[in-house]
């Protein structure tokens, strides 16, 4: 089974990944960081293949 595309993010200065599986948990981000946040991680959702291979 296939894994699940994945962006990198930084939160709290830490890179991270979060898969692109259609379900996203923002209460961990700042408010401030949720409009960036949900844009990036739509652009992503577009790219064909989307994102990198979530480990």
């Amino acid at each position: 089974m296939k894994s699940p595309s994945c962006f990198n993010v930084i939160v709290d200065e830490e890179p991270m990944q979060l898969p692109i599986d259609g379900v996203m948990d923002l209460h961990t981000f700042q408010p401030c960081e949720v409009k960036s946040l949900v844009l990036e991680y739509l652009m992503e959702c577009r790219v064909p293949g989307g994102g990198c291979g979530c480990e």
